[in-house]
């Protein structure tokens, strides 16, 4: 109950603060990219939650580094202001995926809370005439007048009748599966200590296995062993394993030697609780119903049943929280990956540019006319080309000149921000053919270029590897298609 009404309050938490703050920082949400930002919805909740709850004012290391890529994909001017839309971002899909396994956990968690089989707190229903025996998990508070004990019972109730008909395995290998089996943690039939599993059916088959013990006081049917009587010689007990298997019966005799043991309260508990279990089990089996203890001797000992619940509405809270914190940092990989990408365009538009502006320069305009001039180009075909960081960082020094920054401030600044060696070399170059006006600028220029025409073909080396490792899964989808295509008639007409 616990799992479903935490889920409760977290669905109605998120869905009240939702319609509670939908028109905080509602023109600013308005004018956003929604295909950039597909959680628009949730983000007046996510900034509203920065600003009041979190109130998150100082920067810290990680976020400087956040703010510097966002910085190289978008401009330093609003670096601060996506920065926030970014953080907002993470802070809507962890939103989104609270309220998914929230959602999820509370159907899972009433759907269990339904399938009820307890009745009344201590009454269960019998299986059906063609139904097997049937296992129930159940929580048992047990209540002495020192303590009180919290466990796990798993009660075996068996069908009104038994059916008489099934299909079984090989008795023999069964009978050497159960004595491994039934020793449980003693090393030997020959040194029990412990008490010995002795099932009731062979797992995985229909095989029954019925027990008749010589000493029925000492090790009862269950394989709880009452350590009272025996003395440090140890004493022997014969075991009587019958395997059914239809009309087909096996019988075996197995010696075990016993050996004194203290055993705890709680042991002597689970020993007398299981004999009582058995005896009831084995009454009434045409009654629809089965009255479980309430009490253990005269009343010393109180039992309280309950079913175990939540626990899968729980588990699934669990992991929606672990999958909030796993996606809330990938993210950041996420954003990573994106300026890689754009350190990728630039290496691939750095030739051709630099290239360019060589040629215009050798055609006798200036290094500032030349530079406006390849804009100017990039801004008439901008609608035709897709967006491009070089040139986009180009018209941000283009402006700043404008601007009465001086050019060489805006050239060092350029390759700053461009944040990739080749590019700081070449405001280096730049800016001393301002500073010194040398003779070599086309020089300088043309060799540079060369340099960054090979490492396109770098570029473009790596990229063709990764294309062709992306080919790969679908290959062998399509493989294994075409094997299936080819196998399944042959195996058909093999059959035939």
């Amino acid at each position: 109950m616990i799992g479903i009404m935490i889920s409760v309050a977290l669905l109605l938490s998120i869905v009240v603060l939702i319609i509670v703050t939908r028109n905080y920082e509602k023109e600013d949400i308005d004018v956003l990219d929604k295909k950039e930002y597909k959680l628009y919805q949730i983000m007046p909740t996510s900034l509203f939650l920065m600003d009041k709850v979190f109130k998150i004012k100082h920067l810290t290391t990680r976020d400087y580094k956040i703010k510097q890529q966002l910085a190289m994909l978008y401009g330093e001017k609003i670096s601060a202001y996506k920065l926030r839309l970014y953080v907002a971002d993470k802070i809507s899909l962890i939103i989104l995926i609270l309220f998914s396994f929230s959602f999820l956990g509370l159907v899972i968690g009433y759907s269990d809370y339904q399938n009820t089989y307890l009745i009344e707190g201590n009454t269960l229903l019998r299986p059906g005439y063609n139904q097997g025996a049937t296992s129930y998990e159940l929580d048992l508070t047990i209540k002495t007048e020192n303590e009180i004990l919290n466990e796990s019972i798993e009660v075996m109730v068996e069908p009104k009748s038994l059916t008489t008909e099934q299909a079984l395995r090989l008795l023999e290998n069964s009978l050497e599966y159960l004595k491994v089996y039934i020793l449980g943690e003693n090393e030997s039939l020959n040194n029990v200590q412990y008490p010995l599993k002795l099932i009731k059916e062979i797992p995985g088959t229909q095989i029954k296995v019925n027990w008749e013990s010589s000493h029925p006081e000492i090790i009862d049917s269950n394989g709880m062993i009452d350590f009272k009587d025996i003395t440090e010689e140890g004493i022997y007990v014969s075991l009587l394993p019958t395997l059914v298997y239809g009309d087909i019966q096996l019988k075996h005799n197995l010696i075990v030697q016993v050996w004194p043991r203290v055993i705890s309260q709680k042991e002597l508990l689970e020993s007398n609780l299981n004999r009582m279990l058995d005896e009831l089990n084995k009454e009434g089996l045409e009654n629809s119903e089965v009255v479980l203890p309430s009490e253990i001797g005269d009343g010393e000992v109180q039992l309280v049943w309950a079913e175990p619940k939540d626990s899968m509405a729980l588990k699934i809270l669990m992991v929606g929280l672990f999958v909030s914190v796993v996606i809330y940092f990938a993210k950041e990989e996420d954003l990573k990956k994106k300026v890689e990408e754009r350190n990728q365009q630039i290496r691939l538009d750095f030739p051709e540019f630099i290239s360019k502006l060589s040629l215009l320069i050798s055609a006798g305009m200036t290094v500032s006319k030349a530079w406006e001039k390849l804009i100017n180009d990039y801004r008439n075909q901008k609608q035709e080309m897709a967006y491009r960081y070089l040139y986009e960082e180009a018209i941000v020094a283009y402006l700043e000149i404008q601007g009465g920054q001086s050019e060489l401030r805006a050239y060092e600044r350029f390759g700053r921000r461009c944040k990739l060696p080749e590019l700081m070399k070449f405001s280096s170059i730049i800016i001393q053919n301002i500073r010194k006006g040398t003779s070599t600028l086309i020089e300088a220029l043309n060799e540079q270029g060369e340099e960054a025409w090979g490492k396109r073909k770098e570029v473009a080396k790596l990229l063709g590897e990764q294309a062709s490792t992306k080919l790969l899964l679908p290959m062998m989808m399509m493989l294994l298609i075409v094997i299936v295509i080819i196998m399944v008639p042959a195996l058909m007409s093999m059959s035939m």
